[in-house]
């Protein structure tokens, strides 16, 4: 096998790190992700004191060149500068981010002085550009204060709730079914008189 597939491959796999990690951050509220060229070769271990010719195999320029289009950054020789290709969508209503986040405040049983801070804020408005509706926001709140879990130890904050790789998971659970009232009443009977049987 020649070495020119390897290189190229190479060249993927590394625009590939390098665009995977400016998506985690977009994820994360951020529209610009910037890398500095050393920071690159380091995340990616390229050696900055290759020939220009040998870069080419694998180094930055081949990095830049198979980066997909839509997360193309702008490069100046010394920064990568990523804009979030999301940001280009419709950007949500106002309105809706607060219906979603004051939904997440009621269930939470979080106080009217709860503060919807930039972070709080920045991932409701992700998760809505991204396409989920305020619907699906409010089921994945529903979802997660159904786990014990994450009630009792106090994980219920938006980052545990609509985090892309959280949402997701909120959303594909089946949602517990609890038992009613009386019959949890009559379970506990039932179980009472068992016991003094025993």
């Amino acid at each position: 096998m020649s070495a020119e597939p390897l290189d190229v491959d190479v060249a993927r796999l590394r625009a590939r790190i390098l665009w995977l990690s400016a998506k985690e951050r977009f994820k994360q509220g951020a529209n610009t992700v910037r890398f500095k060229r050393t920071d690159v070769a380091r995340m990616l271990e390229i050696d900055l004191a290759l020939p220009d010719h040998m870069e080419a195999f694998g180094g930055m320029s081949a990095v830049l060149a198979t980066l997909p289009e839509d997360g193309r950054p702008k490069w100046d020789g010394n920064e990568f500068v990523f804009t979030d290709p999301v940001i280009n969508r419709e950007i949500p209503e106002e309105s809706e981010v607060q219906e979603a986040l004051n939904y997440w405040r009621k269930k939470t049983r979080r106080t009217q002085a709860v503060d919807y801070t930039a972070s709080r804020t920045a991932i409701a408005r992700a998760r809505l550009r991204e396409g989920y509706t305020v619907a699906q926001l409010k089921l994945a709140v529903d979802r997660m204060m159904e786990s014990e879990f994450h009630i009792n130890g106090g994980y219920t904050d938006t980052s545990h709730c609509w985090k892309q790789e959280r949402i997701e998971r909120w959303l594909s659970e089946k949602p517990v079914v609890k038992e009613s009232p009386v019959n949890e009443i009559e379970r506990v009977a039932r179980e009472t008189i068992r016991r003094r049987k025993l």
